[in-house]
């Protein structure tokens, strides 16, 4: 019995102790991971410095287009305004020219002629207005196409330099997570930022300007203006010559049966 005792005894210090030791005190406690510092600190607050920055950008584009569309909207209603407004003083002075010409007429024949003038003028008016009209249709339709296809174009560039100042900025929260060093995570987003608005650059100034576009819509539309006066002119001329050939005929006429 003794002999066992002094066995036991016999251990060593150490290995008692742990032995009489709990188990968990060995256990290692959780280190807390170590917080960012430096450039990988500032990522997440300079991340949503340059969103915010994007999108007020992108929201002062946004509110210009808007603003010119609105402009644009009110000077075509000036000119359809201004537009009826002549109109409205052409047939008003057509009244007083018929109300002469008509005067004139001293006999059935002659009334006849009048008469038939009234209407081919009447009928080329009209075709000038049609004409006008379809080219300022045309016109306005292909301004709207260009304005919208130019829109669309820049919201994708938009839309993309988003998306890169984005991938730029998770690339640079994965390095940091992975240890990569600050330095370098630093000059990687620089170049990302830097290729991102160069790209930006880039797309905005292969976007075709408004101007390029409207221009052969203007020659279009005065092309076809011109053709319209140029066909009432001709219609006009040889009415009057019509009507003022059948009154000299009818003058004629009745200078001869009055002889």
């Amino acid at each position: 019995m003794s002999y066992k005792i002094i066995r036991i005894f016999s251990l060593p210090a150490t290995l008692v102790l742990s032995l009489a030791m709990p188990a968990n005190i060995f256990v290692q406690a959780d280190v807390p991971p170590t917080p960012p510092t430096g450039m990988c600190a500032r990522i997440s607050a300079l991340d949503d410095t340059v969103a915010t920055r994007t999108s007020d950008r992108s929201d002062v584009l946004s509110a210009k287009t808007s603003e010119r569309e609105d402009t644009l909207q009110t000077k075509r209603e000036e000119r359809d305004a201004k537009l009826a407004a002549h109109r409205d003083t052409q047939d008003a002075h057509l009244d007083e020219v018929f109300a002469k010409i008509e005067a004139k007429a001293q006999n059935e024949s002659q009334q006849e002629a009048v008469n038939a003038f009234k209407i081919i003028l009447l009928e080329a008016i009209d075709t000038r207005r049609a004409a006008v009209d379809q080219a300022i249709e045309t016109f306005r339709s292909g301004v709207d196409d260009a304005v919208e296809a130019r829109k669309t174009a820049r919201d994708a560039a938009v839309d993309a330099y988003k998306i890169a100042i984005s991938d730029a900025f998770n690339k640079a929260e994965a390095d940091c997570v992975a240890g990569v060093n600050a330095a370098t995570v630093r000059t990687t987003l620089r170049s990302s930022l830097e290729a991102a608005r160069a790209k930006f650059k880039s797309d905005r100034q292969a976007i075709d300007k408004i101007s390029d576009t409207i221009k052969p819509l203007v020659e279009t539309k005065q092309a076809a203006f011109k053709k319209a006066h140029d066909d009432f002119k001709a219609s006009l001329e040889a009415a009057k010559a019509t009507l003022k050939t059948a009154l000299e005929s009818s003058a004629d006429t009745n200078s001869q049966e009055g002889q």
